[in-house]
């Protein structure tokens, strides 16, 4: 939800993708693509909903990768671990 609302309201996205990959047996995978303006090259600093995300994935043994060339767009990669048992 948070990489779609920030396509939304700060990218001047015309397209944004989400893409579900449950395919691996351990871990399941989601990204938020847009066609925006991206991020600025300055803006090492995230946003307080970035960095919520990146805690909750860190809370659950997961990992978030955001990407964004300036002018290029942004892709937010969430990486999840799926609970033990779990088949």
């Amino acid at each position: 939800q948070e990489g779609l609302t920030n396509a939304l309201r700060h990218s001047g996205a015309s397209q944004v993708q989400l893409l579900l990959d449950a395919t691996h047996p351990r871990s399941v995978s989601m990204v938020v693509y847009d066609n925006g303006q991206g991020m600025p090259a300055d803006s090492q600093q995230l946003g307080k909903g970035l960095r919520g995300l990146r805690e909750r994935a860190d809370q659950l043994r997961g990992s978030v990768d955001i990407s964004s060339p300036e002018g290029a767009g942004c892709v937010i990669k969430m990486t999840l671990p799926l609970p033990a048992g779990h088949d």
